[in-house]
């Protein structure tokens, strides 16, 4: 799955997270804006606002370094001078915004970071890059964004 979560208000709502799934935000004969459906901004303000705190986007980044396996919560609080109800709140605000994974493993909770939601945020920021530009003018902007 490759979303941002779900909004607190998004009763049965989903984003796919594939913020460049095909939708044109620009109609190239007249270059006119379509707005972005409300849901995907929707989702992806909410992902924004949940990286909006030092102490979250420190949990994400090293979140991130851990890779794929993740880390067990107590050494996450550790490794970000973060612990107890003050971490559980944060985690429980980025596993809401679709950003952290949390999965028992025993007596453990293993927190891990969702790559496809970072990466799907990520495309939405650039997705319309350089769409103003002139045709004749390329954009010489680089999006490896995976």
């Amino acid at each position: 799955h490759m979303g941002y979560g779900r909004h607190p208000n998004a009763a049965s709502h989903r984003c796919t997270g594939r913020l460049d799934n095909g939708i044109s935000f620009y109609d190239d004969r007249n270059m006119e804006s379509k707005p972005l459906p409300l849901s995907e901004l929707t989702l992806a303000a909410t992902a924004f606002a949940a990286l909006g705190s030092e102490h979250r986007l420190a949990i994400l980044r090293r979140l991130v370094r851990a890779g794929p396996v993740g880390l067990p919560i107590g050494d996450l609080g550790a490794a970000v001078g973060v612990t107890g109800s003050v971490l559980t709140h944060h985690l429980r605000q980025l596993v809401s915004a679709g950003m952290v994974r949390q999965k028992r493993d025993g007596r453990r909770i293993l927190c891990r970071v969702d790559h496809a939601a970072v990466a799907a945020l990520s495309r939405f920021l650039v997705a319309e890059c350089c769409a103003d530009m002139s045709r004749q003018t390329p954009c010489d902007t680089e999006h490896d964004l995976g």
